[in-house]
């Protein structure tokens, strides 16, 4: 969140963020660096559950546009949606036996991913 500006200054354009003193190489480098080391920390700690970080955003970005300071909020909220219909999916589908939440997730996310994938002009792929 402390960064948001510059968030949407790189994911407009090439030009933008450089007319407006952005280092443009520096920022992608340190913004993807982040991004690995907290969904590896999150895969390390609950295991593909982690799925979930990949899903929540693209689905806040269609529901608040592309202002980070509205889809970070918001992506977390769908994500602990995403997680709380999993995990109660798990215990209540073929109870009194449970399915992990990460089953769910993957069952509910996948097919989303798969949509905005084809979706994608093949340019962004």
């Amino acid at each position: 969140m402390l960064r948001r500006r510059e968030l949407d200054l790189v994911s407009l354009d090439e030009d933008t963020p450089r007319l407006l003193g952005v280092s443009l190489g520096r920022s992608r480098l340190v913004f993807l660096a982040l991004s690995v080391l907290l969904m590896a920390t999150a895969v390390a700690a609950v295991g593909t559950i982690g799925f979930v970080g990949l899903v929540a955003p693209h689905a806040a970005r269609a529901l608040t546009g592309r202002r980070h300071a509205r889809v970070v909020p918001v992506a977390m909220l769908t994500g602990a949606i995403l997680v709380g219909v999993g995990d109660l999916l798990g215990r209540t589908v073929i109870a009194p036996a449970q399915l992990g939440a990460g089953v769910f997730t993957a069952l509910l996310g996948t097919p989303y991913f798969l949509w905005l994938l084809v979706r994608a002009p093949r340019a962004t792929r």
